[in-house]
């Protein structure tokens, strides 16, 4: 199911600004992505298990992402249908 969610994701964000910005905005990877490279440069015993719990936050994030850049393409296309829905009647 995911697969199809990400095609249509592929399919309709280009025509969804408002969307794309919020996907920008949201963008926590690089972040992360920085800081456990930051950590691993002070590299410490203690800072193995942060690296791993750092890392399973991250995959969180990132998957809570992609639902909510979905859920937003799903809202824009069924309003988008009601109008149409509503306009043929």
């Amino acid at each position: 199911m995911r697969d199809t969610t990400a095609h249509k994701n592929d399919v309709f964000l280009p025509y969804m600004r408002d969307v794309v910005r919020s996907e920008q905005s949201l963008e926590l990877n690089l972040m992360w992505r920085m800081i456990e490279s930051s950590a691993r440069m002070n590299y410490l015993a203690e800072t193995k298990s942060i690296l791993q719990t750092m890392a399973a936050t991250r995959a969180g994030f990132d998957q809570l992402e992609h639902e909510l850049v979905s859920s937003l393409v799903h809202e824009k296309c069924a309003n988008v249908l009601m109008e149409i829905g509503t306009k043929a009647h």
